[in-house]
């Protein structure tokens, strides 16, 4: 993953985290301008926004969500397991004195303490980690690194995953094609055409998740699950809570 988004970073980072955007798009103060919608977030994750609270982004990449939170909240940590996206972000966010991007290591967030963050945050990021023991992990450091009663608001991939009902021997043919035929052609011919690359790669296809799976890995690490939107979509997100009790 480190290596993959490094890649990526280098050649058009822009593109790459916000790729519905369109590919090649120059303008930076465009780019984290699109972060207004962080604006919305908060009140959609339930959480009520008070004087002196500190949150934490999981994914940051070059800031551009980490830049709209900078507005909302007195300090903004964002972690990215790509070094190369964390210098872009040090770099157009300099003038923010209250955000803090670090590198991690793409599975933990050993970097903060116990209790640290009123608010937890990803976007389109869990999405691409092939991983789910990875994503586990993550939920349970969210909830380590979250104060009683704070929020992890996150999104995942919650379209059905139709390998799960595919026989073996049947799924075996698919991933074989997958891997040594249709992986290198579309990747040829987009080198060819001067497109982007890597949609066929695990670190971009990611992992997918039904509503009740991920529910119970919330469930698993202590957090009271709020609310869940946007089931069977790409785009599925849920609002988990820590519990003031929480051990």
């Amino acid at each position: 993953m480190k290596n993959f988004w490094n890649s990526k970073a280098k050649e058009d980072a822009q593109f790459y985290i916000a790729t519905w955007r369109g590919y090649k798009n120059a303008s930076l103060d465009g780019f984290f301008l699109s972060s207004q919608e962080a604006l919305s977030y908060v009140p959609e994750a339930h959480f009520t926004l008070l004087p002196g609270q500190k949150m934490l982004e999981i994914g940051c990449g070059m800031g551009r969500m980490t830049y709209g939170f900078a507005q909302l909240f007195d300090e903004v940590h964002g972690v990215d397991v790509s070094g190369e996206m964390v210098k872009l972000a040090n770099k157009h966010l300099v003038k923010f004195n209250n955000i803090f991007i670090s590198e991690n290591n793409g599975k933990d967030l050993k970097l903060y303490p116990d209790g640290m963050f009123n608010f937890v945050f990803s976007f389109i990021v869990f999405q691409h980690i092939p991983d789910k023991e990875v994503i586990n992990n993550y939920i349970l450091e969210a909830a380590r690194v979250m104060t009683g009663n704070g929020v992890f608001y996150f999104q995942v991939n919650g379209l059905p995953d139709h390998d799960i009902s595919t026989n073996k021997p049947i799924l075996f043919i698919k991933r074989v094609y997958r891997k040594y035929f249709r992986k290198p052609i579309v990747t040829v011919r987009r080198k060819i055409n001067r497109q982007p690359c890597g949609f066929e790669e695990p670190e971009w296809t990611g992992s997918n998740f039904s509503k009740e799976e991920i529910s119970n890995l919330c469930s698993s690490a202590g957090l009271d699950v709020v609310n869940v939107t946007g089931e069977n979509s790409q785009y599925m997100w849920i609002t988990a809570r820590k519990p003031s009790s929480y051990i």
